[in-house]
């Protein structure tokens, strides 16, 4: 038991541990993400009904907002998905297609997989200094989460119902600029962390 709470200690010290504690925790929520309807095609039920439930406290699954897997392309999971429909299924028949769909919506597809994009990008920028915890101006946080925000809004109020192409690009630029705020967060957490521990 010692000697496991001496390695956690020496993990600790390494300054850039915040950095990669973040890269490991999106890219394994990235890959959950892509593998559960790769699951359900290879009739992996019970593994997939189980990350289908996991993800269904984070998001509300509508088919309406979602993207399937069709045969080889990633698709909406509806003909028409400018109309909400409040069916939640994992796999969908669409033009006499099957289609297998990802556990979060389009917007939050886009949003976790822009998070591993940012992480990435942030750490080539960084990487003589990956425990940095500058962050941009705040305003750049406030331009890229203004659009999610507006047509998030606008949706729940019932203003209008957007497709899935905007929900992918707001979630992606909302996803990809936060990251550039998360990381510093995270790298200061750690670093007081340690400076606290000795």
């Amino acid at each position: 038991m010692k000697k496991i709470f001496e390695s956690f200690e020496k993990l600790r010290k390494i300054k850039w541990i915040g950095f990669w504690i973040f890269f490991i925790a999106i890219f394994f929520l990235n890959f959950f993400l892509f593998l559960t309807p790769i699951l359900k095609i290879f009739e992996f039920h019970h593994l997939a009904d189980g990350l289908y439930f996991g993800f269904s406290f984070t998001c509300h699954q509508l088919n309406s907002r979602s993207l399937c897997i069709f045969n080889n392309s990633i698709e909406d999971c509806t003909s028409n998905s400018s109309n909400l429909e409040y069916t939640k299924t994992q796999i969908v028949l669409k033009e006499n297609k099957i289609g297998y769909k990802f556990p979060v919506c389009a917007r939050d597809l886009a949003l976790y997989f822009s998070l591993l994009v940012g992480t990435i990008c942030w750490g080539f920028i960084n990487r003589k200094n990956l425990s940095a915890i500058t962050q941009p101006p705040f305003i750049f946080l406030v331009f890229a989460l203004l659009p999610l925000g507006i047509d998030g809004s606008a949706q729940f109020l019932g203003l209008w119902e957007s497709s899935n192409l905007i929900r992918l690009l707001t979630g992606f630029l909302a996803g990809f600029v936060c990251a550039f705020y998360a990381i510093p967060i995270f790298n200061f957490i750690f670093k007081n962390s340690l400076e606290v521990s000795r």
